[in-house]
């Protein structure tokens, strides 16, 4: 999936050494422990306050929405 998220239909032949090396670049920009490796997939291990939208729910729940 995230190959052809990426190439499309036409993936260059070195598409999952890329892949591999973009999720590298990942695990050391987010520090240890966050992307980890399950059966063939990633997965993206964080709490739902480590990312921008999570954090916003938590300040703006319960808060009347103003728009002007």
């Amino acid at each position: 999936m995230l190959v052809d998220g990426l190439w499309g239909e036409g993936p260059p032949p070195t598409a999952r050494a890329a892949l591999h090396n973009y999720v590298a670049q990942l695990r050391r920009a987010l520090g240890p422990g966050l992307v980890l490796s399950r059966a063939g997939s990633y997965l993206l291990d964080i709490a739902p306050e480590q990312i921008d939208v999570g954090r916003f729910e938590r300040l703006t729940a319960g808060r009347p929405r103003r728009f002007r």
